[in-house]
């Protein structure tokens, strides 16, 4: 049997999460797809734990094993295995670089069709909560002897910019499973190809982000492609900015002045989310008070969606502009918090809604329309 393993850091699971396998690609010899504790997966393969720590240390094998993952196990046709042993040997006695490359492409072949589970599975986590699950390394373990380590660049971040593992109960996990089939079917839709980016070296190889200009996929597509780069920023300001662009997507508001701009976002999400002011305030504090803030710092006329989104739009502004941002860190971080929590609660709300992915400028036209009288209910 052969395995890709894939390190996930800042998520801590107790039991395998299998309904990864139900998106196996069927053209693939993939046999299964695992959300693991890797220790579990060490403790039940003591030959790959011998090989893993004589070829990357003993302390990147611990670190390795304290952490989840995502395992991909597979077969390969017999003659196949042996022909790529063969090829091994010849790239370690000829040290033949290019023929190292041609061996990459087979074994990267399964790893290519499935590496979007990562992101779409990390996409389904910050659904439910805010989080920073992340690909770190992903290992090729095989029958044939081949090694090799890739890494996916996804230096994802919390909404206030920091680092934090997270837990899932039992009922998040069931969110997760429902969000992740949501997702799938968005996040992998078939775009225009673009030669992939890697560069090589005998023990690893690092994969560029993908170049394409995605401006004109369908609306849901953008909405979480801003969202990827809003998570990926430690930057505050600019986190703040890709969330702004989730919100505008989403409600299609193009072609109006900044001021209306601003306007109907704070209008359209009040009413999307359809919260009380004591219930804004109470979120506030629950969103704040579990962060780096003191209760004298967080003041009440700032605890609602309108003065959030408010403060949020002219941090955009600033930001988008090269201006100086004239807002204290504990506010750019408190309006960061709230902003990620009111995306999510958005996404969640539109995502499952069809309809309301638009293309064109006629489907832009009516999903504008629907948002902006959405924003004129009280």
């Amino acid at each position: 049997m052969n395995f890709i393993l894939m390190e996930i850091s800042y998520l801590k699971i107790t039991k395998k999460l299998l309904f990864l396998d139900s998106q196996i690609d069927k053209k693939l010899p993939i046999e299964s797809t695992e959300v693991i504790n890797n220790k579990s997966f060490f403790k039940k393969h003591k030959l790959i734990e011998k090989y893993f720590s004589k070829l990357y240390g003993k302390m990147r094998l611990e670190e390795l094993k304290s952490k989840a993952g995502i395992c991909f196990s597979f077969e390969l046709p017999e003659k196949v295995e042996k022909q790529l042993y063969d090829f091994g040997k010849i790239v370690i006695e000829n040290k033949d670089f290019k023929l190292k490359q041609e061996v990459d492409e087979i074994y990267n072949l399964p790893f290519f069709r499935q590496y979007k589970n990562i992101i779409v599975l990390s996409t389904a986590i910050w659904l439910v909560k805010d989080s920073c699950v992340q690909e770190n390394n992903t290992y090729f373990i095989t029958q044939s002897g081949y090694q090799n380590r890739i890494s996916i660049e996804m230096p994802y971040t919390l909404a206030n910019g920091e680092h934090k593992t997270i837990e899932l109960t039992g009922k998040e996990l069931k969110e997760v499973e429902q969000n992740y089939f949501l997702l799938y079917s968005i996040m992998t839709k078939p775009l225009p190809v673009t030669p992939t980016v890697i560069h090589h070296s005998f023990r690893a190889s690092t994969i560029e982000n993908d170049k394409l200009d995605r401006s004109k996929e369908s609306s849901f597509v953008r909405a979480l492609i801003n969202l990827q780069n809003a998570r990926r920023s430690g930057q505050l300001s600019v986190k703040i900015d890709f969330y702004m662009q989730v919100l505008q997507c989403i409600y299609a508001l193009e072609g109006m002045k900044s001021t209306k701009i601003e306007k109907t976002l704070q209008e359209v999400t009040k009413n999307l989310l359809d919260l009380t002011v004591q219930e804004q305030t109470f979120l506030a504090n629950a969103l704040l008070l579990s962060s780096n803030s003191t209760e004298d710092e967080i003041e009440n006329e700032n605890k609602s969606i309108f003065n959030t989104i408010k403060k949020a739009f002219r941090i955009r502004s600033k930001q988008s502009h090269g201006n100086k941002v004239n807002y204290s860190a504990v506010d750019i971080e408190n309006t960061s918090i709230m902003v990620d929590e009111y995306v999510r609660r958005v996404l969640k709300n539109v995502l499952s809604r069809p309809e309301l992915d638009y293309n064109t400028k006629e489907e832009a036209k009516k999903v504008s329309k629907y948002f902006i009288n959405l924003g004129k209910d009280s």
